[in-house]
């Protein structure tokens, strides 16, 4: 007799499941053992260190300097051991232990002051009687801060745990340290009472195995339902898709990867649409008196040639604004490249900035701007691509004088500073608000919307900036106290070395 035995997805993968959970309840259960004793021991740590701490405050430190200069029959180291013997009973008698220790000038040696021990001379710590604290820094770290052992201390009194704090003086200052012990075998109680309560989610864990298999196996097919779905929306270019379902595990971090896969492809797709719209906005606006003027000149061979020369000059000026945008689009091409290739040199910024006040003095004179240069004649030289930081002081001085308005101000400043020169180019244009000043260096940004501003540029030239004066190792950073009050833009770099 021959069976047809079938068994649906989910059937497999509760077996599965249940299978693999019962694998790992051992260990998981092992591991709730050990970090339930680990939080245990911290929480004795922890208990240990505030009442060391607590106790300190108690103990005057004129008391332990007199019993200091006296001997073990005088009243005082008496009252002491006293005190440190009722410590012992707090703490629902759980405190076996109280002592008092000072540094002495013999290195890692210091000597006992008083414990809690009245009777057993044994057991007794006796005034001045010298400790080797080599192994124990938590104790010479109490003078410092208040501190515990990690691990059971074993010394010639048995096996402890340990807790300690400063004894300040009169002044403040840590002199003294009061120690507090606890009995290793009440911390083995403790854990054996961890361990069967370990037993126990052991065997409750197993008995719920197939139930969370079940369960498991509905939750793993959600997720990939919910994956592929985004896969199709995605697609169908909808790349603003994000799957709302939060897991930790393996499941978790693939849709996690997608959600950040997704919201890259969005970005991406913001960027082409804004790159588009600004350089079709930016092309056309130039190519429109370029095509009119030829026009022009095509249909009236007879003009005069002054007027010729008018739209002639007219179409020069429009094509070097496309071959401007051209260039930006070929600095935007090596915006993400991780390693830049500089020619570096020796450079004087003030000679780059002679250069660049020289080569914008038609648009500066043209909105009768007032620009002052104050640049320090003994200015440090730097090394750089002479090229690369001409042109962010072209971008930076145009963006001053694009945003500035008719016979505005502007002032350019170059000096030595800590971090090696700084450049500053200060406007009373019309500013930024706060919010601004961070992303303004990103790509494409523009302070006025592309179809309705009134100054033009593709929104990439902060960005190139950035890009060039981080590769020379520098800091670049925009400042302004809000709209229609100027701006600021201040860049270093590092001198030569």
């Amino acid at each position: 007799m021959k069976f047809n035995f079938k068994l649906s997805l989910k059937t497999k993968l509760t077996f599965l499941l249940a299978a693999i959970i019962f694998v790992f309840v051992s260990a998981i259960s092992y591991d709730y053992y050990k970090r339930s004793e680990t939080a245990l021991m911290k929480s004795l740590h922890t208990e240990l260190k505030q009442l060391a701490v607590s106790l300190s405050f108690s103990i005057n430190p004129q008391t332990v300097a007199d019993v200091l200069e006296g001997d073990e029959i005088s009243p005082k180291y008496r009252k002491l051991k006293e005190k440190l013997h009722s410590f012992t009973m707090i703490a629902n008698r759980r405190i076996n232990g109280a002592y008092i220790l000072v540094p002495t000038k013999k290195r890692d040696i210091w000597e006992f002051v008083a414990d809690n021990e009245m009777r057993d001379r044994d057991q007794m710590a006796v005034l001045h009687e010298e400790y080797n604290v080599n192994h124990f820094p938590q104790i010479k770290n109490a003078l410092l801060t208040p501190s515990t052992d990690k691990n059971i201390t074993t010394d010639r009194w048995g096996q402890w745990i340990s807790g300690y704090a400063p004894i300040y003086d009169n002044h403040g200052r840590p002199y003294a340290v009061i120690g507090i012990d606890m009995k290793a075998n009440e911390i083995k109680e403790l854990q054996r009472n961890i361990l069967d309560t370990t037993l126990f989610y052991f065997t409750l864990g197993i008995l719920f195995a197939l139930l969370v298999g079940r369960y498991g196996a509905v939750t793993i097919t959600k997720p990939i339902e919910a994956l592929s779905k985004g896969i199709r929306n995605i697609q169908d270019k909808e790349y603003n898709t994000q799957i709302d379902i939060h897991r930790t595990d393996e499941i978790g971090e693939l849709i996690h990867g997608f959600n950040q896969m997704a919201e890259k492809l969005s970005e991406i797709d913001k960027i082409k649409s804004d790159f588009l719209s600004v350089i079709s906005h930016e092309l056309y606006t130039p190519l429109v008196p370029i095509l009119g003027g030829a026009a022009i000149l095509y249909g009236k061979p007879d003009l005069p040639d002054k007027e010729k020369k008018r739209i002639i000059a007219s179409i020069k000026v429009m094509a070097e604004k496309m071959r401007e945008l051209v260039d930006d689009l070929l600095d935007f091409s090596w915006l993400d490249i991780e390693n830049i290739k500089l020619e570096k040199e020796p450079i004087n910024l003030k000679n780059i900035a002679q250069e660049v006040v020289t080569d914008l003095s038609p648009p500066i004179q043209k909105k009768e701007i007032d620009l002052s240069v104050n640049i320090n004649p003994n200015l440090l030289t730097v090394m750089g691509d002479k090229k690369r930081l001409k042109h962010v002081l072209k971008i930076l001085l145009d963006n001053a004088i694009k945003f500035s308005s008719e016979k505005g101000k502007i002032s350019l400043s170059i000096n030595n500073c800590p971090e090696g020169v700084a450049v500053i180019i200060q406007d009373s244009g019309i500013g930024m608000k706060q919010g601004e000043l961070d992303i303004i260096f990103e790509s494409f940004y523009q302070i006025e919307d592309h179809l309705t501003r009134t100054h033009g540029g593709m929104g990439i030239g902060l960005a190139i900036a950035k890009r060039i004066i981080e590769a020379h190792e520098g800091i670049i950073r925009a400042e302004s106290e809000g709209l229609g009050k100027g701006a600021r833009f201040v860049f270093t770099l590092p001198p030569k070395s």
